[in-house]
């Protein structure tokens, strides 16, 4: 692995580490160099401000995402399915990381935007629609924005005492919204 992959990935870690520890108002560019140990300068080639730390942190985040429900929709058949398995991975995921997911959220200069989830939310919603599993008659980019807004509150809303079942419950929900049989708002 080159050394400036090695050096970013320290990077990330010292500042996840200390955004946990001490808040991110609360932590220093000097405070993210002397964790990582490299110098200050060195800091800012690789990342000139906080948010762009945040930033890239949030990024991993929508990488981990996006490869979840991309394995998901290659292992199982339809949306429901999907939704299923993509909810309790979160919930997994959340029972390890809720204060740092929350915090990416919370402070991300981008609201918390993640932009390729969304759309990929909306191909899988535009196959199942095709695949007449889910309602044809709520456009799929609305549906897709439910859904992501669901995993979005998933993570804001998260405890670190919370139940598992209680996010999972939300995939539960969204099925049973947009299932063929489900009655249809009135025009």
């Amino acid at each position: 692995e080159p050394k400036r992959s090695r050096t970013r990935r320290r990077i990330l870690g010292a500042a996840r580490d200390l955004f946990l520890a001490d808040g991110y108002s609360d932590t220093t560019m000097d405070a993210i160099a002397a964790a990582a140990d490299i110098s200050r300068a060195s800091l800012f080639n690789y990342f000139p401000s906080k948010a762009d730390l945040l930033d890239a942190l949030g990024g991993d985040l929508e990488s981990r995402l996006l490869r979840a429900l991309t394995h998901y929709r290659d292992k199982h058949a339809g949306a429901p399915e999907v939704l299923n398995a993509l909810f309790g991975r979160l919930a997994e995921v959340l029972e390890q990381t809720a204060l740092l997911t929350r915090m990416l959220f919370l402070q991300a200069g981008k609201d918390g935007d993640l932009p390729q989830l969304r759309s990929e939310l909306a191909a899988l919603v535009a196959d199942a629609q095709a695949a007449g599993s889910w309602r044809e008659d709520v456009p799929a980019t609305d549906a897709a924005e439910m859904i992501y807004l669901a995993l979005v509150a998933s993570l804001l809303g998260w405890r670190q005492d919370a139940d598992t079942g209680a996010v999972q419950q939300r995939a539960r929900l969204l099925n049973q919204l947009f299932s063929p049989g489900t009655q249809r708002a009135p025009g």
